[in-house]
């Protein structure tokens, strides 16, 4: 299991399961990487950001195939899972 950024993850195979627990400027510049290991179907959980930025979350997500499923909010922190879609 590689931990560390994104760029440790080049040449990696699918994952069935991608938990990204950074900020809302590394998660929005990285999402492209995180979908594209992800297979179809597969769940990521994003962390590491504010309720007000889960918007701004999910629309670059949907850029990428991956749908808004839930999310948890503590003290104005959220966990949201998204799952990739063909």
């Amino acid at each position: 299991m590689p931990l560390g950024g994104v760029e440790v993850l080049e040449g990696e195979a699918p994952f069935d399961l991608i938990l990204a627990n950074i900020n809302r400027n590394v998660l929005l510049e990285d999402m492209y990487a995180y979908a594209a290991l992800l297979p179809t179907g597969s769940p990521i959980l994003f962390s590491g950001f504010y309720q007000e930025d889960l918007a701004l979350i999910e629309e670059e997500a949907n850029k990428h195939q991956l749908v808004f499923q839930s999310h948890l909010t503590k003290n104005n922190w959220v966990s949201a899972v998204f799952t990739k879609v063909a």
